[in-house]
């Protein structure tokens, strides 16, 4: 945090590192559970992040553990899917799917 120079400034530098890992191998991304990928997702909707290519590559794992998801994770991720004006109906209709089986 202080190293990377965003202490009372800019926390773009730490959320591209925070990405970088979260999507530096494919093996990695797959092992983050549904709760982490809520979490980084929603940490780079606050951060209205940029990285459009690993943000979806965020979006395509979290469409794929969307039927592990809470009901919280569910709404976590619809907002930051929303806050970060991610065009990705695939996730949507997984969410929307994960929320029926919640709600039934």
């Amino acid at each position: 945090y202080a190293s990377a120079g965003t202490r009372g400034t800019d926390f773009a530098p730490l959320a591209a590192a925070v990405l970088g890992e979260a999507t530096k191998s494919q093996a990695r991304l797959r092992s983050l559970p549904p709760r982490q990928l809520v979490r980084i997702l929603g940490a780079m909707g606050k951060l209205l992040c940029k990285d459009r290519a690993s943000l979806m590559l965020l979006a395509a794992e979290a469409e794929r553990k969307a039927s592990a998801m809470t009901t919280s994770e569910v709404g976590a991720a619809a907002w930051s899917t929303a806050a970060l004006q991610l065009r990705s109906p695939e996730l949507m209709q997984a969410l929307g799917a994960r929320l029926k089986v919640l709600s039934a």
